[in-house]
């Protein structure tokens, strides 16, 4: 049987969804961003490591390594250096939540987020966010610090006054 041709999402990732749904007995259900191909909404029964240590150290590692041996599914090659732990929330229920930036050689790329929810065994229950599949590009920035302060003062007039200027990755692309 044939699976469903979806848009932005290769045949590799939906058989290794498939292929994680088996190995856990379960279902897995995912939402896709039909022009990246990432997930937008991954949840289910996920097969995971339970975290005994609710450190962020031990989430940390233990999100970056579930990505890290599902990066067909996620597009990310090497998640503990695209990612960078932004936050860590637990709930009143006892879930962690852990919010990642996406970054590149430590630049962070524009609007890119990934959070990893933990249920209150330790075990991943949920992933969701906008992010985009590992890239290469240059790190050069393509206009100075001095003219990006200059262009954004000339659109906010007096607000600027003092204005510091930050390096990202802007995607144009997806």
């Amino acid at each position: 049987q044939k699976s469903k041709v979806l848009p932005g999402v290769t045949e590799e990732q939906q058989e290794a969804v498939s292929l994680l749904a088996r190995r856990a007995g379960g279902k897995i259900s995912v939402s896709w961003d039909k022009e990246s191909g990432t997930p937008t909404f991954f949840t289910g029964d996920i097969p995971s490591e339970k975290v005994v240590s609710k450190s962020p150290g031990a989430l940390q590692l233990a999100a970056c390594r579930f990505l890290g041996e599902n990066k067909t599914i996620f597009r990310l090659n090497t998640p503990g250096e695209e990612l960078l732990l932004l936050q860590q929330q637990e709930d009143d229920l006892g879930m962690s939540h852990l919010k990642f930036n996406q970054v590149y050689k430590g630049i962070p790329v524009w609007a890119s987020q990934l959070i990893v929810h933990f249920n209150k065994d330790g075990a991943i229950q949920s992933i969701n966010g906008r992010y985009h599949p590992s890239f290469e590009i240059s790190t050069a920035p393509s206009i100075s610090r001095e003219i990006a302060i200059s262009l954004a003062q000339s659109q906010v007039k007096d607000q600027a006054e003092n204005a510091e200027a930050e390096l990202y990755i802007y995607p144009k692309d997806g």
